[in-house]
């Protein structure tokens, strides 16, 4: 399982601290004939519901164990679609018989998927909530973003169908109660975050609350800029291990860990972390059974990743690596550019010089200068070239 995913699972759970209210119980007739919503702004396909009792959702990507002891429910599905939009969405909302605590939670999904569906929602239903999740219309799970040449899915992903799915959940969970949910929230992170934030700022009125974790916001920005260590161990032709790399996040939790006064483990402000990564040279570590010397090639590489491209912030210290500096590429960030930058899926990320990465950054961010040299110096690495220190305000 990736640490995306265990991260967006991870803050599923928070919604059982939310829960106040006693239960309230409906019956399997008024599950089998759930009426269908009015969605403003979309036409609705179809609606059915089916009682689901002792109910496990199987393993997959989010969930490597089976996740049982979930309450029976009704599973409302509604398809709906949009006028000139071509498109089939799909909203599924899950109604606990028996132990519903009159509150309403939308969850969100990640990456490139806009919701996760069964094993986002168990945990809501687990905690008495009737749970809604979306696809948008858009096809896969995290990584390949097939649809991003179509402009209206496009703004299904972005937006469009968080309303929807608002709207239409409410409704159902109302219809199937006979009155609506007391509260209403959202529960989401990374995309799952950005959704909260973008139902906050288009669409004050769907939730109560909003749990906005880890906010995938600044898109465009911040998904380049998590290419940035792949870039760098390419162009310095040095990939040190994930043990090799770890040795050095270790190190700099060590020196820095006591600055907030607090020894707890975690870098309370990676700003104020000075730990110099060159001071690891020539210390050996285990590594996987075998003893590894670190190099200055390797202080090096780790100095260019934390220091960042300048037009955006590098990995902070103490941050493990292996999310976006591992021996594979980021998937959400190669995504991102081989169908919303370059448009072509098949385009080899390998293939991105330093220079290249100041390209394709700028072009979306509007910026016509390019970086002026093909190798930058980060700070902290001596005998090399100082930053563009005039595209990095302007990127600022």
């Amino acid at each position: 399982m990736t640490k995306l995913a265990r991260l967006l699972l991870a803050v599923l759970p928070v919604a059982a601290l939310l829960v106040f209210a006693g239960p309230a119980a409906a019956s399997r007739s008024a599950c089998e004939s759930i009426a269908a919503p009015v969605v403003p702004g979309a036409r609705v396909l179809s609606v059915a519901g089916v009682e689901r009792r002792d109910f496990t959702v199987p393993p997959g990507p989010l969930n490597p164990e089976p996740i049982t002891d979930i309450p029976a429910f009704c599973e409302a599905v509604v398809t709906l679609t949009h006028a000139g939009a071509d498109d089939v969405v799909t909203v599924e909302v899950w109604l606990p018989l028996d132990t519903w605590n009159r509150r309403f939670q939308g969850v969100g999904g990640g990456g490139f998927a806009a919701g996760f569906f069964d094993p986002a929602m168990a945990a809501p239903v687990q905690a008495g909530y009737a749970a809604a999740s979306t696809d948008a219309g858009v096809p896969g799970f995290i990584p390949f973003p097939t649809w991003a040449s179509d402009p209206e899915l496009v703004t299904n992903f972005s937006s469009r169908s968080l309303h929807d799915m608002a709207v239409a959940g409410k409704a159902l969970t109302a219809s199937f109660y006979g009155r609506p949910a007391a509260h209403t929230y959202w529960n989401g992170c990374s995309t799952g975050g950005r959704q909260g934030l973008m139902s906050a700022q288009r669409y004050p009125k769907d939730y109560d609350g909003i749990l906005a974790a880890a906010p995938a916001i600044n898109w465009t920005k911040f998904v380049v800029a998590e290419q940035w260590p792949q870039v760098v161990m390419r162009q310095e032709g040095n990939r040190p291990t994930d043990c090799e790399l770890q040795a050095f996040a270790d190190a700099a939790v060590a020196s820095c860990d006591g600055v907030d006064k607090v020894a707890d483990g975690v870098i309370g402000d990676p700003r104020q972390c000075r730990y110099d990564p060159y001071r690891l040279v020539g210390k050996t570590i285990e590594c996987e059974g075998q003893q590894v010397t670190i190099t200055r090639s390797d202080a090096e590489v780790v100095a260019r990743i934390w220091a960042g491209p300048g037009v955006w912030s590098g990995l902070p210290k103490g941050t493990p690596f292996y999310g976006i500096a591992g021996q594979t590429p980021f998937e959400v960030s190669d995504s991102w550019i081989k169908y919303f930058l370059k448009k072509d899926p098949t385009f080899d990320t390998s293939t991105i010089t330093y220079r290249d990465w100041y390209r394709l950054y700028a072009v979306r961010r509007g910026v016509r200068r390019h970086h002026r040299h093909g190798r930058p110096g980060p700070v902290g690495v001596p005998g090399r070239g100082r930053q563009d220190g005039h595209l990095a305000r302007r990127g600022r």
